[in-house]
């Protein structure tokens, strides 16, 4: 018992550890559940129950809240399971490249190239660019080149 115990109480841990926020809703849903099974009230109390009558009573609520919650957690541990099971079987099949798929990607470009790294022979050149917005005085035509131009065009 004390194994089972460990390993759950471990488990748990590891839970707060990785999802803390989702920890913390299993964990008071799971409390909610407890409780409302638990605390739920009696159809008739008898007049003068005998203490062991009492005691036996309130043993199989807490007994059955205990099996509700244990009932629960087995229900969320199979299904995290199964979502498991279901998550890999996905990434098996999808968003890789299959062996068909390679086959037909070489039959029709062909097979894999390697690329070899580019080399530079000469000194880089990098080509200056002129402004766009025309000629500025003193740098190449005069104003009088740009009438004779607008002129001669017109």
């Amino acid at each position: 018992m004390k194994p089972i115990l460990y390993k759950l109480l471990g488990r748990l841990g590891d839970l707060v550890d990785v999802q803390p926020v989702i920890a913390l809703f299993m964990g008071s849903a799971l409390l909610a559940v407890f409780l409302t099974v638990l605390l739920r009230p009696q159809p008739q109390p008898e007049p003068n129950p005998n203490l062991h009558w009492t005691l036996y009573r309130h043993l199989t609520r807490l007994l059955w809240a205990s099996l509700m919650v244990s009932v629960l957690l087995a229900s969320l541990a199979l299904m995290r399971v199964y979502l498991h099971q279901t998550l890999a079987g996905f990434q098996r099949t999808h968003g890789r490249v299959t062996q068909a798929n390679y086959n037909a990607v070489q039959t029709i470009w062909g097979p894999e190239q390697e690329q070899g790294e580019r080399r530079q022979v000469g000194p880089q050149k990098v080509p200056r660019r002129r402004p766009t917005g025309g000629c500025q005085p003193g740098q190449g035509a005069e104003q009088g080149d740009h009438t004779r131009l607008a002129l001669a065009s017109a």
